[in-house]
This record gives structure tokens, C-alpha cells and sequence, in this order.
């Protein structure tokens, strides 16, 4: 039960502005015909307003299930991907390019005389962005829960305490009402059983809620046992709520069971009854007013049950554009970790290799420690560049064949030997995955076996794309490194483009080997 607003304020002086009008041209009518008819009017405007109500609400529904019936998945999809992709930017790329400017700034304010505590601090933020990557790297390949829509409120078992209320309000109302007319009227026979039986007919609207069909039968059983005892229920305002309210919770309700509708047709034919029997002058008020309820309930049914087919077809719809934007989001999830990686992972290791080396290295030997140092400011400058363009909107950060030799030249800077042999340029869209299978590789070689010679050979042999990179130390590590989320990535990366990945101990060293089918080339990126 809602509590009473402006528009219900207004309703109540438009009505009583129109009554005193109409008893103003009717002199003989009195105060009892002048609330009566401001009543009558008030809850006629009600009912009209709660079944405009309905109607807009159906509308609306309506309109959006339409409008969802308009959306294509692949819009949703897409707005997903930019939201995430921007989300996971702001959320995860910001985080790094925090570490990786924080390094820059270290390199800038480097002393010359003696940079290792410089070097140091750099080491210890590249142990902090390898920690905060690998946390990344382990949720964005997590699936992204799912929010389900909140349950809507479960109905307490018992009667309501507004129904309680109510009916309460209105035996209290009909006994005053009864007790006034025979004070007006003249005393009446039986007059305290009169009021008993008029008290629980309108006391029988405390079941309209979870009991309708006990209600109404009551209170047709209350209205014919009455009149045949001589103790006839009385009307009056109280009539307004008992009876017009049982029989708009009869029609209104979206689904009336067979007993809840011959209950309601039974309380009209006791009503009219006993009016006929007891009370003919006010036969047809009590029908009008049961004919006016069952009208306003039937029309908010009616609005009801548009609203919730239209509701049940906007939640269809609603569920196939949500599985369309949390499949386009997993996707969006799995590939930005895979550009994180390229990005970022490859990097803090350079970093921290050169890092380490240049703390080794100074005093003796002054020159490497310079070119340490240089090696990580353009590691750090060209990774800032890398993360800005993770964001939505902005340019791939995919490198492809073309871009191995910087790679290569890069790694060389660290102090590893590294033999490059590209015998046969693969196709463009190969290029991606072909450059992160060399990245890959080359980053674990310098991880693990520090100092090692690495052999990369890139070539083409029987329609495959053949990528090997092999180095000649460590290769006690390949069981552990098999499993980091690098080569876990990169086989999920050449699996995408039909490929397979092999790695593991070769001789004294560790082999990654990669081989693309030419004629599936796709991209990988």
C-alpha cells in the first residue's frame, strides 16, 4: 500500500470542488450526500489513475523489449571490448607504466660517481613489477564473474500488516457507520448483531492478499446470513474498500485460479442479494462499484500481462546480449594478457638482467655499466610507448618479423650471444606470433640461462612456418619453465594460428620450437 502523494491531494479537492458544485444546484442534498459523492469520485479517479499506470508501465516495457530486439550482439560485443579494454587499461597498464616511468626517472637521476644504489632500486622495482604482472596475468586469465541480477523481494508467509491494518481500519469504520444510522435513522431490532455482521464483512479484506478465495466466500456467506437472520450487513464507505477491494484482487490478479473466480462471482450475487433483499435503494451504488473495481482490475490485468510478456522477451534477449558481451570480454581478457606479456614481461627481465649487471660490473669495468644503463632507459622508454597503446582506441602493439632485429640487437646488449638466420620471410599475418615465439624464447634464455648462446633459425620447410630457438645452457630448467605463464601463453598463441609448440631440454640447453601452417595464416596478435 503506497502512501498517499501530490496527485492524490489534488484528486481529493478536484472531487470535492465538483461535489460542492453539484449539492450547490441541488439544494436538499445534505453533508452525508456531499462526502459520499466526493468519495464515489476520488476513488473513481484512482482507479483510472492505477490502470493508466499500468498501461504506461506495459508501454515502456514494451518499447525496451523493442529496443532490445533491435540490438545486435555484435554492437554489444563491441562496446564490451572497448569498455574492458579501457577498464583493464586504466586498472592494469597504469599500474606498470607507474613501475616503468618510476625506473625512467631512477635512470635520470642516476649519479655517475657511483650509480648501483640507483642500479639497486631499479632491480628491486623490476622484483615489484614482475610480482604485480604475474598477479595480472593469473586474473585476466581467470573468467570474468558474472553479476546476477538481485532477487526481488520474497514475500513474508501471514498476513500483510497493511492488509491487517486495513481491515481493522474498516470493521472499525462500519461498526461507527451502523451505530451512527440508527442513531439517525431510529434504533434498529438486533442492532448489536447488525453491527457484528457488518464489522466482519469489511474485516474480510485481510485476505485479499493471501487468502482472496476464503475472503470472498466469507464474506458472501456473512452478507446472506445476515439478511436471513434478520442482522442484514449495512452499507457505507466501508464498501468502498471490502468490496471493491476483493473484487479488484480478483480480476487484476495475472493468473485467477477457477475457486478465486467463483468465489468473486459469488460475493456479487450475495452483495446483490442481500441488497435486493434488505436494501434496494442502494442496489445499484454496491453493483456500480463492483462493476466499477472489477473494470479497473480487469484493465490493469490486462496492462499486467502485456508488460510481463514484454518483460519475459526483454529478458531473453537481454541474456543472449549478455552471453554475447561476456564471450567478446574473455576474448578481450585473453588477449590483452597476451600483449601484456609481450609488452611488459620481456622488458622488466632486460631490465633486470641489465640491472644486475651493471651493479657487477661498475667500478671495473665502467663501459658496461654505462651500456647497462642505456639499455635499461631505452627498454623503459620504448615499454612506456608499448602500454599507452594498450588503451582502446589506439594502435596494435604487435611486432612482426620485421622488428626481430631490433629484438635480437636488444638481447645482444645484455651480454648474450645470440645467432640470427632468417632463411625465408614468413607471411604478414604469421609476423605477430612468429616475433613473439623469438621474444618468448630469448627472454627465458637470458632468465634462466644467463650468459648462454642462443641460436634463433626462422624458416619455412614443407608448408610450415618453422620457428627454433635454442639455447646451450640451463637446460636442467625446462620442466619449471615449461609451466610460466609465458610459454603457457605462447602455446595459446600458436594454437590459434594451427600451430603447435614444442618445448624442452635439448642437449645441454632448452629448445622452443614452433611450427605455423602457411596456408592458415591467420592472425595471431
Amino acid at each position: 500500500m503506497r502512501r498517499p502523494g501530490p496527485f492524490d491531494l489534488a484528486l481529493v479537492a478536484v472531487a470535492a470542488a465538483v461535489t460542492l458544485a453539484l449539492v450547490l444546484r441541488d439544494r436538499d442534498a445534505g453533508f452525508p450526500e456531499w462526502v459520499f459523492v466526493t468519495v464515489l469520485l476520488v476513488l473513481a479517479g484512482e482507479v483510472l489513475r492505477t490502470a493508466l499506470s499500468s498501461a504506461l508501465r506495459a508501454r515502456r516495457e514494451r518499447v525496451r523489449a523493442a529496443d532490445l530486439a533491435g540490438t545486435e550482439p555484435g554492437e554489444v560485443a563491441l562496446a564490451a571490448i572497448r569498455e574492458e579494454r579501457r577498464r583493464l587499461a586504466d586498472e592494469i597498464a597504469s599500474a606498470l607504466r607507474l613501475q616503468v616511468a618510476e625506473i625512467r626517472d631512477e635512470v635520470a637521476d642516476l649519479d655517475p660517481e657511483d650509480p648501483r644504489p640507483a642500479l639497486r632500486r631499479i632491480h628491486e622495482r623490476t622484483q615489484l613489477a614482475t610480482s604485480e604482472l604475474r598477479r595480472h596475468l593469473g586474473l585476466l586469465r581467470e573468467p570474468e564473474p558474472r553479476t546476477s541480477a538481485p532477487a526481488g523481494p520474497t514475500r513474508e508467509g501471514g498476513v500483510p500488516r497493511h492488509d491487517l491494518g486495513l481491515a481493522v481500519a474498516l470493521a472499525g469504520l462500519a461498526a461507527v457507520e451502523v451505530t451512527a444510522y440508527s442513531l439517525v435513522e431510529g434504533p434498529r431490532d438486533l442492532l448489536p448483531w447488525t453491527v457484528m455482521t457488518s464489522a466482519l464483512a469489511a474485516a474480510c479484506v485481510v485476505g485479499r492478499t493471501v487468502a482472496l478465495t476464503a475472503a470472498c466466500t466469507a464474506c458472501a456467506a456473512i452478507f446472506v446470513l445476515g439478511s436471513m437472520l434478520g442482522a442484514p450487513v449495512l452499507g457505507g464507505f466501508w464498501t468502498f474498500g471490502t468490496l471493491g477491494g476483493l473484487v479488484w484482487a480478483t480480476v487484476s490478479r495475472a493468473r485467477v485460479p477457477s475457486s478465486e473466480l467463483a468465489s468473486g462471482l459469488l460475493l456479487v450475487v450475495a452483495v446483490g442479494w442481500s441488497r435486493a433483499q434488505d436494501d434496494p435503494d442502494n442496489l445499484f451504488v454496491a453493483l456500480l462499484l463492483m462493476t466499477v473495481a472489477a473494470a479497473g482490475g480487469g484493465a490493469v490485468r490486462l496492462a499486467r500481462w502485456r508488460e510481463g510478456r514484454a518483460r519475459q522477451r526483454a529478458a531473453v534477449r537481454e541474456a543472449e546480449l549478455a552471453d554475447a558481451a561476456s564471450a567478446a570480454v574473455s576474448a578481450e581478457r585473453a588477449g590483452f594478457a597476451r600483449e601484456l606479456h609481450d609488452v611488459a614481461s620481456h622488458a622488466i627481465g632486460v631490465i633486470a638482467m641489465q640491472a644486475s649487471a651493471g651493479q657487477v660490473s661498475w667500478p671495473s669495468d665502467r663501459e658496461a655499466a654505462a651500456r647497462a644503463v642505456a639499455v635499461i632507459d631505452a627498454t623503459a622508454r620504448d615499454t612506456l610507448a608499448d602500454l599507452e597503446r594498450l588503451g582502446p582506441g589506439t594502435r596494435s602493439t604487435s611486432r612482426g618479423v620485421e622488428d626481430i632485429d631490433a629484438l635480437v640487437l636488444r638481447i645482444r646488449a645484455t651480454g648474450t650471444p645470440v645467432d640470427l638466420t632468417v632463411r625465408d620471410t614468413p607471411p604478414d599475418p604469421l609476423g605477430p606470433v612468429v616475433h613473439r615465439v623469438v621474444q618468448e624464447a630469448l627472454t627465458n634464455a637470458v632468465r634462466h640461462a644467463p650468459g648462454a648462446a642462443v641460436s634463433v633459425w626462422v624458416g619455412v620447410r614443407g608448408g610450415l612456418v618453422v620457428v627454433s630457438v635454442v639455447d646451450t645452457g640451463g637446460g636442467a630448467r625446462g620442466a619449471s619453465a615449461s609451466r610460466g605463464y609465458g610459454l603457457v601463453g605462447l602455446a595459446e598463441r600458436v594454437a590459434l594460428a594451427g600451430g603447435t609448440l614444442r618445448t624442452g631440454p635439448e642437449g645441454h640447453g632448452f629448445a622452443v620450437e614452433a611450427s605455423l601452417p602457411v596456408t592458415r595464416a591467420v592472425p595471431a596478435s
